[in-house]
């Protein structure tokens, strides 16, 4: 088996997060967040060479959602856990153009991330269109400078001073990244006719999938110049995308320079994909065609002194929790009431005015839920006594025992009440982990975790690290409940 990145998405990453969302009736959750962070003291030291990398993804198909009407938030899980989620089809299209100069830069400057490289997007535009629907999406300039690392999950995005959200990461993600170029290096020799199979543990990195299972993808030299390969690709692989199978055929062709010595020598690739996946607990299924075109221009320092990214940031309203490392997300709340940093298996499955819906996937199993609800400024912080007997009441005949409760304290303040307990739903063992926060200034929310028993000891921390990352805003123009308006 071939692994791939551990938590990622799958052949067209636009027809995942943003697209599931969608296809639920969110068309209105904002995609993009105009957000900044201060600026890093010390700047990432880049080498002096470079590359200039353009792709246009096209995608046309059927999206298939999972959908969980009008039931509550316990349902859904235990009714996910089940396997009694309905599913619903959408036609679907999506089309992508991604174009930045990128620079190696020493893993010295950037905490010690291997196989680092300073990106910066000039173009970073996609357009969703769902049933008629259309969203588009953009990177806004204070995410236009980022840095990437080719770590054991996959490919890493971050700012050198924070980090970017799930929608951002998505929209800078396809398949063929100039990261895993090194996976269609031709073999030392070669001549016409020469075939080989792409077998590199990054294939799965490639195509934007987590694991390839079995198949095929070969490898043919169709033509020889003195110093260009034109080769074709041709096969079909079958693996797994968040834990469910997905069948990929493809057709490509693309131009490598065989001089290039410093970064990997492809000029130019025209690729035809079609995907067949099945819908998962956090992404859609899907049957789609796809195209990608790229085209790569090695650049020399002066060429990439003349291509240099403007030095004055963004305005930035919020920071994003800098400074930024791999493997973490970003998330604010459209009214301004929370952000968090969070690890990157956490997905939004739910965005509204009372609510924030995140589910837990790794390795394709569902580990748990958290439901984020920002109080109203006015309620009345609890005592942990009284947050534990709302708690008993408000599961009702759900409610088995009380394992923990807790009460601590942040050093800026912060009280945080911890409460665990066991029950069911739905004929199914659950535990709960009801988590209330209250500022200095009276601003609260509640975190309330759902696990199913047989994924409790995989779960882990993994409440208290969300908690960790969690903030509630605490400015003037964020005590205004938006469920008023």
């Amino acid at each position: 088996m071939i692994r791939g990145r551990r938590k990622t998405r799958n052949l067209s990453v636009l027809l995942s997060g943003k697209l599931a969302r969608a296809a639920s009736g969110a068309l209105g959750v904002a995609l993009l967040a105009a957000v900044a962070v201060k600026a890093a003291d010390t700047p990432p030291t880049a080498r002096n060479v470079g590359r200039e990398v353009l792709t246009r993804f096209t995608a046309s198909g059927t999206l298939r959602a999972t959908v969980a009407a009008n039931l509550t938030t316990d349902e859904k899980v235990a009714e996910t856990a089940a396997g009694m989620i309905d599913v619903v089809e959408h036609a679907v299209a999506a089309d992508a153009t991604l174009r930045y100069t990128e620079q190696p830069v020493d893993a010295g400057s950037t905490g010690g991330a291997e196989q680092t490289a300073l990106r910066h997007y000039s173009e970073a535009e996609a357009r969703l269109r769902i049933d008629g629907s259309t969203v588009r999406s953009t990177l806004p300039p204070e995410a236009s400078t980022l840095l990437t690392a080719t770590t054991a999950d996959g490919l890493c995005f971050w700012l050198p001073d924070g980090f970017v959200t799930r929608e951002e990461r998505d929209l800078v993600s396809l398949p063929f990244d100039a990261a895993w170029h090194s996976v269609l290096k031709p073999p030392p020799t070669v001549a016409e006719g020469t075939t080989w199979t792409l077998t590199s543990a990054g294939l799965a990195e490639l195509l934007c999938i987590d694991t390839v299972t079995a198949g095929v993808i070969t490898a043919t030299v169709e033509k020889l110049s003195a110093n260009h390969l034109l080769i074709g690709l041709t096969g079909s692989l079958r693996g797994g995308v968040d834990g469910v199978p997905t069948e990929i055929e493809m057709t490509a062709s693309y131009r490598w320079n065989v001089t290039a010595t410093t970064l990997p020598g492809l000029v130019s690739l025209q690729c035809k994909m079609h995907e067949r996946r099945q819908a998962g607990y956090v992404t859609p299924g899907l049957d789609i065609e796809a195209t990608v075109e790229q085209t790569c221009r090695q650049l020399n320092a002066e060429q990439l002194s003349q291509q240099a990214p403007p030095t004055a940031r963004a305005h930035r309203e919020i920071p994003r929790r800098g400074p930024g490392r791999p493997g973490k997300l970003w998330l604010a709340d459209p009214h301004g009431r929370f952000n968090l940093v969070h690890d990157d298996g956490w997905r939004i499955i739910e965005q509204q005015s009372d609510q924030t819906v995140l589910r837990l996937v790794d390795h394709g199993h569902l580990l748990g839920q958290v439901s984020i609800i920002p109080l109203p400024p006015t309620a009345e912080a609890p005592s942990l006594a009284s947050f534990q007997e709302d708690i008993e009441h408000s599961l009702a005949g759900q409610f088995n025992h009380l394992v923990e409760a807790t009460e601590s304290k942040r050093s800026n303040g912060t009280r945080i009440l911890r409460v665990a307990s066991d029950g069911e739903a739905d004929g199914l063992p659950f535990r709960w982990i009801h988590y209330h926060l209250a500022t200095g200034n009276g601003s609260q929310a509640t975190l309330s975790f759902m696990v199913e028993s047989g994924q409790h000891e995989r779960f882990g921390e993994a409440d208290r690290l969300f908690v960790d990352g969690f903030v509630i805003t605490e400015t003037s123009d964020c005590r205004r409940d938006p469920r008023t308006d």
